[in-house]
């Protein structure tokens, strides 16, 4: 959780700071709702991502039926 929390924040939240202080991206209501309205799917990528890690690491196989 803590590894998903800080690739969520430095990424995502990260590249909106970075296009804010450009002049990229503008604050308004719709954009802020969006903001975080996709980073749910991506912080839902990222935690699919560490838990296939997770399956390899320790060798599970949940399609496996025994």
């Amino acid at each position: 959780m803590l590894f998903e929390s800080v690739v969520t924040n430095s990424v995502y939240y990260g590249t909106f700071f970075i296009l804010y202080l450009t002049g990229v991206w503008t604050t308004t209501l719709l954009g802020i709702a969006l903001m975080f309205g996709i980073v749910n799917a991506f912080n839902s990528i990222v935690s699919a991502v560490a838990y296939g890690y997770f399956l390899k690491k320790n060798k599970y196989n949940i399609l496996r039926v025994e």
